[in-house]
């Protein structure tokens, strides 16, 4: 007899043991069993990592009688329900206005301003490993007056793990007043950097670098007069084509605006009327993407939610996070040409690295930070103009054709081929995603939220099971994984915080990687702390645990208990939707899905087992269609039980990573260029 799948509709358990990850009649140690070995699995595509089938689980619910209740009446408010079809499958067009109407933008072009800066002001990096045509076209318009060699050498000299290589621009200039007669004097007019400025999402009160004609520094900037067409994506950044804006050595003059400093605020979408504009014609298409970046800057709003100020996440600023991005992209860029894997041609999981990174320089300038604000530039070429990029975040707004806008989780609600659907394209794929990040790369997303990720699709929305992930600049280092790959082999690595980087950073140079040799000891002077998941997350902003972390329940789901529970008019007016508990049990339902898929991968992939993981625990999802529909807080006890059993899982897979084992598994991974061991006849 064939196991059911344990994604089946389950039956009524008894009530739960404490141990969330104990079986109903004997309680788990402290500490997982010793990991056993286990035959090699079969030989697999790499595309096809699918979820394995294991025994049929008894999931945890509480007794009370099934309801299962009606589908609820298609709710009528959101304008754009049943008359915007985005018909070609545009992703901007999904991001923007299949989105959550407080953060809905515009999905037309608008205009990005333009400012310079002296080149002596600023730090410059640039992707150790980027194509020279992508390097070219960013030399020609942010560095009009530079050559592409002279842009690597800043880079590698601002950025100590990157190889030096070629000559660097002389950035010496004349002062504005000369103390002596002209033709005794050499002149020397210093490069300048074109710099965008979003004024479409920011106001007078802004931080972002741009926003008033002297920078942080003292720096005075001069606006321009030219600008690049731009869309809005869901996030602060924006799509931008770029363009040169003088040629080589070219007077600036013509091009500096005359007059005050002076920006067309227009302070996010408050005032936008999507509904008129979304058949204008000038919406982002893949197809015509040539010269196309993603370009990141400071923002004071999305759509019309404030994003300044610490309360709001303090979005106005990039600041010195920028470095975070850089490191991240070499690193990726360092590991694959290693491997001669990953990059675009990987079916199961594509990174968008940053390729450039603008920040003023606020080295010796009586400031906290020694990087000021700047710009952050994404390599989009890598995302095939053949595909369909679906984001995660507009999964609520659409029914079976994926084209036409419904009210927010109305087609969900009445489809359960759709549930199924997703739950195999968004939550399994993203479960692999995350679970190859960490082996291959010891890296885990901080906040992977659903607009971190992108669904690739083939042109008639089928699923190529690969999934975009962007935001790089978010990923946290994994200390055992990371020590695996690059550490000393016979060495374990070291335990504790602030005594451990010293270690860290010596193993790290003894294994020849400058990379993580500069997290550990530059970057941890630059910042105070290190981002390292494996062991310390200091700002709690990302949960209190350690380790593996799964981080779907807490970021990935789309509506949470906690949130139903909590809901106010200023979070989410529309969590308490009727219909709210089925809403919460896809939401369950995919996350045991993710789990499962995290852990296969791992299993598959290292050719180990988990150990530990009773699975006949998992939390029913079942059970939040039995509250009533104004058990809010009861939703919210529901999302504490999967987030805890959630986390006591990735503590299992965290035992089987940190051992001498587990490290020697993930070796041994990386040397046969990330491939499955072969099973044994």
């Amino acid at each position: 007899m064939q196991p059911l799948n344990p994604l089946d509709p389950p039956q009524i358990p008894d009530p739960p043991d404490p141990d969330p990850l104990a079986g109903a009649s004997s309680s788990v140690p402290p500490d997982p069993p010793p990991m056993k070995a286990v035959p090699d699995p079969p030989r697999r595509q790499p595309a096809k990592l699918l979820t394995q089938t294991r025994p049929r689980v008894t999931p945890v619910v509480a007794n009370r009688p099934a309801r299962q209740p009606q589908p609820p009446p298609v709710p009528v408010g959101d304008p754009l329900a049943g008359v915007v079809n985005n018909a070609g499958g545009d992703w901007l067009t999904y991001e923007t206005l299949f989105n959550q109407g407080k953060f809905r933008k515009t999905n037309q072009s608008r205009r990005m301003g333009q400012y310079r800066i002296g080149m002596s002001h600023v730090k410059i990096w640039v992707l150790e490993d980027i194509e020279d045509a992508r390097l070219l076209e960013l030399c020609d318009a942010f560095f009009p007056d530079s050559e592409p060699a002279e842009i690597r050498s800043l880079s590698a000299e601002a950025h100590p793990w990157q190889q030096q290589a070629g000559v660097a621009p002389s950035l010496a200039s004349s002062p504005d007043i000369m103390a002596s007669a002209r033709p005794l004097h050499n002149l020397y007019l210093e490069p300048f950097v074109v710099m965008p400025y979003n004024y479409k999402d920011n106001d007078d009160e802004s931080r972002a670098i741009g926003t008033k004609a002297t920078t942080t520094g003292g720096v005075r900037l001069k606006q321009l007069t030219t600008e690049w067409d731009m869309w809005n994506t869901a996030s602060r950044s924006c799509v931008v084509k770029l363009l040169r804006v003088k040629e080589k050595d070219a007077e600036w003059t013509p091009l500096d605006k005359v007059g005050d400093w002076d920006w067309m605020w227009a302070a996010g979408d408050s005032l936008t009327n999507h509904l008129a504009e979304w058949s204008l014609g000038q919406h982002f298409r893949l197809s015509n993407s040539d010269k196309c970046y993603s370009v990141k800057t400071g923002v004071c709003w999305i759509g019309t939610n404030p994003q300044k100020g610490a309360n709001a996440g303090n979005k106005d600023l990039l600041d010195d996070n920028t470095i975070d991005a850089c490191l991240r992209s070499d690193y990726i860029g360092a590991i694959d040409k290693a491997v001669g894997g990953g990059g675009k041609n990987d079916p199961d999981l594509l990174i968008l690295k940053e390729v450039l990174s603008i920040s003023e320089d606020l080295t010796g300038k009586r400031t906290n930070h020694k990087l000021g604000d700047g710009v952050q530039v994404r390599d989009l070429s890598a995302l095939d103009k053949a595909k369909i990029y679906f984001p995660p975040l507009s999964i609520p707004f659409v029914g079976k054709d994926f084209k036409l806008h419904h009210e927010r989780y109305a087609g969900l609600k009445r489809d359960p081929a759709m549930q199924f659907f997703w739950r195999k394209a968004y939550a399994e794929r993203v479960g692999v995603a995350k679970a190859l990040l960490l082996i291959r790369y010891g890296l885990q997303l901080g906040s992977p939220n659903a607009q971190n990720f992108l669904i690739e699709m083939n042109a008639d929305f089928t699923s190529t099971g690969r999934i975009v992930m962007r935001d790089i600049g978010d990923a946290q280092l994994h200390r055992e994984v990371a020590w695996a790959l690059f550490g000393p082999p016979n060495e374990d690595p070291p335990t504790g915080l602030d005594d451990a980087w010293p270690q860290l950073a010596a193993g790290f140079t003894r294994a020849r990687n400058p990379i993580l040799n500069f997290e550990c000891t530059d970057l941890l002077d630059l910042k105070g702390y290190i981002m390292e998941t494996g062991v310390f997350d200091p700002s709690g902003a990302y949960g209190r645990q350690t380790g593996v972390v799964f981080r779907f329940h807490s970021f990935s789901t789309l509506t949470k208990g906690a949130s139903v529970a909590t809901a106010t008019g200023s979070t989410d007016s529309d969590v308490r939707a009727e219909g709210w508990p089925l809403v919460l049990e896809m939401m369950a339902d995919w996350g045991r899905a993710h789990n499962l898929a995290f852990v296969d991968t791992i299993e598959t992939c290292l050719g180990v087992t988990v150990t530990g993981i009773d699975w006949h625990t998992l939390p029913d999802p079942a059970r939040y269609l039995m509250l009533d529909s104004d058990e809010y807080a009861r939703a919210g006890e529901y999302y504490a039980e999967d987030l805890a059993w959630e986390e006591a899982a990735g503590a299992r897979v965290q035992a089987l990573v940190a051992s001498p084992a587990g490290r020697q598994a993930i070796r041994d991974y990386r040397t046969r260029g990330w491939r499955p061991p072969q099973r044994t006849i």
